[in-house]
């Protein structure tokens, strides 16, 4: 048992002291593209010297510290390398009673920020001339999306069509095909990825009917079309 605790302590005596990891609140993810994300140094040797921070995805900040958290939002899903350093060259200072310190080692931190968001649309299996509902789930800005629905089509900021906004849109396409539709938060104003996903848009099961099914000479008949893209502009041949 002697030995043991005599090896622990070595290995420990062994880590480099500048091995810190940054801070982060919530202290567990998983994280979430758009979601607030709070950011501080981990040596409380931090509060007396201006920390600089860069968050991996090209945005910095300034005067974090042990005290004083940073928050940031990621726009896109990866894996983000986080730093915090020292914003001016590193100089020894005096605490209280003129006592040196030390200014404090770089920190950094790898996280990981996950996709969400996702696009549901109803029905399952839509044709051609058959209205379609959209729905933007775990959006950040639910009342200010961007749609773009793949056949020239654009929406945006459709706050009045329903309690929950821009994140539910209704649209008919009135060719068969394969749309891609993609959603965007924030209006599709800043640099971020948008939700994709692929519709597959039917042929309509188009067909007559009529009634009595055995008329007679001069007898009046009734047909009805169904399934047809435009009711009111359908051409009818007798023969």
């Amino acid at each position: 048992m002697k030995n043991q605790t005599f090896v622990l302590l070595i290995a420990l005596m062994l880590i480099p002291a500048g091995l810190h990891a940054v801070r982060v609140n919530p202290a567990s993810g998983p994280y979430y593209v758009g979601q607030e994300i709070r950011f501080a140094g981990s040596d409380k040797a931090w509060d007396d010297y201006t920390g600089y921070i860069y968050y991996g995805d090209g945005a910095t900040g300034s005067d974090v510290d042990y005290s004083n958290w940073l928050s940031h939002v990621y726009r896109n899903p990866g894996r983000y390398i986080i730093r915090i350093t020292l914003s001016a060259p590193s100089t020894v200072g005096r605490g209280p009673g003129g006592v040196q310190y030390l200014p404090p080692s770089d920190e950094s931190m790898v996280i990981t920020i996950a996709e969400n968001r996702e696009i549901q649309v109803s029905p399952i299996n839509p044709v051609a001339g058959q209205m379609i509902t959209c729905t933007a789930v775990n959006f950040n800005t639910p009342d200010n999306i961007r749609w773009e629905m793949g056949d020239g089509t654009v929406y945006r900021q459709h706050t009045a069509s329903s309690p929950r906004g821009g994140s539910v849109i209704t649209h008919v396409y009135n060719q068969s095909g394969t749309f891609q539709i993609q959603a965007y938060d924030w209006d599709g104003k800043v640099s971020i990825k948008p939700v994709t996903i692929q519709i597959s848009i039917g042929v309509p099961a188009r067909r007559i009917e009529f009634q009595p099914l055995s008329p007679r000479v001069d007898q009046p008949v009734h047909f009805d079309a169904y399934s047809f893209i435009r009711t009111e502009a359908i051409g009818w041949n007798f023969g």
